[in-house]
């Protein structure tokens, strides 16, 4: 019970804080839930990857070693002399060291009974000694009888070799079942998981809006409501009280979006109502009912229940209420009202409401009006107040009915500016009694917030208008501040003689604290209670005016916290909000008083230092903050170790305004996070002309199109098999004035952040296709056309649309089409990508994976894509074959996808040898300068016309140009 107490009271005085902390607390405990379950997927693929993967390669890499060893061990018998022999023998020496080592991976891996290992093992050694006596036989020259024992014994340990390895990879394969089979059930309880966390983070989410949203509205109405609350006193001033009434029906209704407005007194009796004003709009447009000046309570409807109950009314549909004695002719239609009645010492000295707003009346509507109305009461009382003493100042017989009931304090002084009189508002507001203010000057409740020239020109405009208005700050008794709105004037007699004041005064202590609570808001980060965006903006402008003036330097630097991101993902935001606290307390105690510490957002941190002689100056602030982070930042007993990098730049050396020096110094930290971070740079002339050289490749790109500027290349792929055209792979050419400026891929990169990459993408899938529907009607098949698809292509949800729309447009076949996705992005997007690419193949489209093997590709999501292809990066095929690194990552990849059915494509292929290497292996296709350049479409069919009569047999014939960077692969 306790906790929901406080948990209600938490959400009545927090709620976007408390929300805010239940929806970050259940998003927690679900991601605890889900992440535990990845984990246990995790292990579970792990295991199948280290069991099959490992333990099939090594088998088959076993095997393989066996059928050399035996071929060996016959070349041994066949050799012609001892020279030969022993070559053989010293290879099959060398194969018997790689079966120990890959039975060692197997013993390692091996996830089933190590007796299976023992007894392999012991297969072959018993093995050695039958070899030993071959070549032994051999070497004497007694070759028919090693012949003998080769085929007798040695072919049957041989086959009991050969059977081990079957019985070890046929336990491999039911052990990876199992493991398959555990994995697809903890995966589908994952998927469940995920769900649910999903569906219960929006409902928390939700719950959490709608409180952000209902705090903004109330935000809202205490500012309107402030604004009228402030309004009114000014309203009052000058104008006629019937003026004034009106116009204070016309914020009331402007407040609640009514349209009708009234308001009466009570007469002393309590029985009759003095029917005083309706707003301009009623009068006007609605209410014509005749109407007694004075109108019996007991005769009068609902709405002057207020009177007789002393509550605020409320009818939101008047024509159900039950007790409504109905309108008299001419009256407004009234479909619901709201009455307010106004209560002084217990009785209700006014009543006023509005009606007909377009939807009901609720609680924050009263609230509204009561505040309204009582400052409406309270304004007439003092207005009256205040012409009832202008009638009698000659004797100062002030009427003390009036005196008495005015809310507002009032003071009265003789010519000498003494004390002479006091109400018991006064006497409530400052905490003073009325015999302790007699015979002191004002003076008294001075709260030395204002300095001499401000009460000197209140005098001043004292002796010569007579009167003063202002506000003032006074102080009570007890020691505290409060607001006044203070009406001051002279009482002169009938010879003009000044006699004394008269002070009237509003406590505005409350509406003074919400417009400092608004402006704080406006103006300081929620957080770190630093100055906003806002507030620095004009402090450094002001800065700027001072040292323009003043012919001095000014230093803005930008200060971001290195990989500030991984604390929030890693142990929650809150953790974070506390990380920038003890960051933004640290900082402060390093900065002067004329300097301004900013929190500009999220990590950043802004800093104007003033009055700097030179950048020597700003060095030693720079080197005082980097030492801040030194110490750990310990927060839940995690000891957090920071750092930040820095980026100044100097006024008036790089820029004039404060935009441009705050635009500067984030480039200039840019650069210093570019270095590696905990470091700090200044701004210069070469990151200004990077940026515009930045822009200018931007807005080349932007219109390489519509210039056109592109063109489109084929580079040819050749089945290694047959050495016959398999298909062409789309490269695109940018030929624009800046393009040998810029590298491929910040190419791709400019295009992706300027958002062009999808138009260029689908101007060269319809170049493409468009292309390849011309060679097929001259009768030319080139097999496969691919083209490149960027991830932000897929992202955008329209490619399956531009892919139906081209398709359309060119009539070229999809079962013609291959479409390559760069395995980093299709690895990092899986689940959510998986459904475009399987609508792709559902339209008959060829799928394949680019640059495979550069990131990490994980075998259960690689087996969920329809993908017909991978091709091998051409990092992995440059080294080749001397590379044993290389060459045993393509000999995986291959493997890989020979046992999921995939073809395969190997970029960079750049000699014979590795052409020979990749075709020995069993790589399906390669591609590069070995065979061809990417060509234009003519030089393609000129190329076709020669192929394979001058194919590349012995020598590359683009060994030339191995030297150049192939084209962008489009796009």
């Amino acid at each position: 019970m306790a906790l929901a107490r406080r948990l209600r009271t938490a959400l009545r005085d927090h709620p976007l804080l408390t929300g805010l902390a239940v929806v970050s607390g259940a998003m927690l405990v679900s991601l605890g839930i889900t992440i535990q379950s990845q984990r246990q997927l995790a292990q579970l693929t792990e295991n199948l990857h280290r069991h099959l993967f490992t333990v099939s390669r090594s088998v088959w890499g076993i095997r393989a070693a066996i059928v050399e060893m035996h071929r060996d061990m016959k070349d041994v018998v066949l050799a012609e002399n001892d020279a030969a022999i022993r070559d053989r023998a010293n290879s099959v020496y060398e194969l018997e060291g790689r079966v120990f080592g890959l039975s060692d991976v197997i013993e390692e891996r091996f996830l089933g009974d190590l007796d299976k290992i023992t007894s392999l093992r012991k297969a072959f050694a018993d093995w050695r000694p039958i070899r030993q006596e071959v070549i032994a036989l051999s070497l004497a020259g007694k070759r028919e009888a090693a012949a003998a024992l080769t085929k007798g014994k040695g072919r049957e340990y041989i086959n009991s070799l050969l059977l081990e390895m079957n019985d070890v990879q046929e336990f491999a394969e039911q052990q990876a079942a199992t493991f398959l089979a555990d994995s697809k059930r903890v995966q589908r309880r994952v998927e469940q998981r995920t769900t649910l966390f999903i569906v219960f983070f929006f409902a928390l989410l939700s719950v959490w809006l709608w409180l952000l949203l209902r705090s903004l509205m109330l935000l809202r109405l205490d500012s309107a409501r402030t604004q009228a609350l402030l309004t009114i006193p000014r309203l009052s001033e000058g104008e006629h009280e019937q003026d004034f009434l009106q116009d204070g029906l016309e914020v009331a209704e402007s407040l609640t979006g009514s349209t009708i407005g009234f308001l009466h007194f009570v007469n002393e009796d309590g029985h009759s109502i003095e029917l005083i004003t309706w707003s301009r709009r009623t009068l006007s447009g609605y209410c014509h009912a005749v109407h007694d000046a004075h109108y019996p309570v007991a005769e009068a409807g609902i709405w002057a229940d207020a009177i007789r109950q002393k509550r605020p009314v409320v009818v939101n549909d008047y024509a159900k209420a039950s007790h409504r004695r109905g309108l008299p002719e001419g009256h407004a239609h009234l479909a619901r009202f709201l009455t307010v009645p106004v209560i002084e010492d217990g009785r209700v000295v006014m009543i006023a409401g509005v009606g007909n707003k377009p939807s009901g009346y609720k609680q924050s509507d009263v609230e509204t009006m009561q505040l309204l109305f009582n400052q409406i009461w309270r304004a007439v009382q003092r207005k009256r107040t205040m012409a009832l003493l202008a009638e009698t100042a000659k004797d100062l017989k002030i009427s003390a009915v009036a005196f008495e009931h005015t809310a507002d304090g009032v003071m009265i002084t003789d010519a000498s500016n003494a004390i002479i009189k006091v109400n018991q508002s006064f006497c409530r507001i400052t905490g003073y009694s009325e015999a302790e203010a007699l015979g002191q000057k004002p003076s008294f409740l001075k709260s030395d917030r204002h300095d001499d020239v401000f009460y000197g020109q209140m005098w001043n405009d004292l002796q010569r208008h007579d009167q003063w208005q202002g506000e003032i700050w006074n102080r009570r008794k007890d020691g505290s501040l409060f607001a006044e709105l203070l009406t001051i004037n002279v009482v002169r007699d009938s010879a003009n003689t000044k006699t004394g004041y008269v002070a009237v005064f509003t406590d505005i202590s409350s509406l003074k604290q919400s417009e400092a609570m608004l402006y704080d808001m406006a103006h300081t980060h929620p957080l770190t209670r630093l100055p906003n965006r806002l507030m620095l903006k004009k402090r450094l402008e002001e800065s700027l005016k001072r040292a323009d003036r003043e012919g001095r330097k000014v230093a803005v630097m930008f200060m971001d916290l290195d990989h500030f991101k991984s604390i929030n993902d890693s142990l929650g935001h809150e953790v974070g909000d506390i990380v920038l606290l003890a960051v933004s307390d640290r900082m402060k105690a390093l900065f002067r008083a004329n300097d301004t510490l900013a929190h500009f957002g999220g990590d950043e941190f802004v800093a104007v230092l003033e009055s700097i002689p030179d950048s020597d100056a700003v060095q030693i602030v720079v080197k005082k903050i980097l030492s801040l982070y030194r110490d750990p930042v310990e927060v839940d007993g995690h000891q957090l170790f920071l750092t930040s990098s820095i980026g100044v730049s100097l006024y008036p050396d790089d820029g004039t305004t404060s935009e441009v020096l705050l635009q500067h110094a984030d480039a200039a930290m840019y650069k210093a996070k570019e270095s590696g971070g905990n470091a700090h740079r200044f701004f210069s002339r070469e990151m200004a002309e990077h940026s515009a050289r930045h822009l200018a490749c931007s807005n080349a790109i932007r219109q390489s199109i519509q210039q056109q500027e592109l063109e489109l290349l084929y580079q040819p792929q050749i089945d290694l098999a047959s050495n016959r055209i398999a298909g062409v792979e789309v490269l695109v050419r940018w030929h624009g004035a800046l393009s040998s400026s810029i590298s491929t891929r910040d190419f791709i990169d400019i295009a992706e952040q300027n958002g062009m990459i999808e138009e260029i993408g689908r101007w060269v899938l319809g170049e493409a296709c468009r292309q390849g529907r011309i060679w097929l009607d001259q009768g030319i098949d080139v097999g496969l056309v691919a083209v490149n698809i960027a991830g932000p292509q897929i992202q955008s949800g329209q490619l399956l649309e531009v892919i139906d729309s081209v398709v359309a447009e060119t009539g070229f076949p999809t079962s013609h089409l291959e479409l390559e996705v760069n395995e980093d992005f299709i690895m990092t997007h899986p689940e959510e990508q998986v459904h475009t690419l399987r609508a792709l193949r559902e339209r008959g489209l060829n799928l394949s994976i680019d640059d495979f093997g550069t990131a990490y590709s994980s075998l259960a999501q690689l087996k969920r894509l329809p993908i017909d292809r991978l091709k091998i990066d051409q990092s992995f095929v440059m080294a080749l074959p001397s590379s044993r690194e290389d060459l045993a990552i393509v000999e995986s990849i291959l493997a890989l996808a020979k046992a999921m059915d995939l073809t395969t494509v190997a970029e960079g292929v750049e000699d014979e040898a590795q052409a020979r290497c990749l075709r020995e292996r069993g790589c399906t296709v390669g591609q590069g300068y070995y065979f061809a350049r990417p060509l234009s479409a003519g030089d393609f069919l000129a190329f076709l016309r020669r192929w394979p009569n001058e194919s590349p047999l012995p020598a590359p014939a683009a060994a030339a140009g191995a030297g150049h960077p192939p084209e962008s692969p489009a796009p």
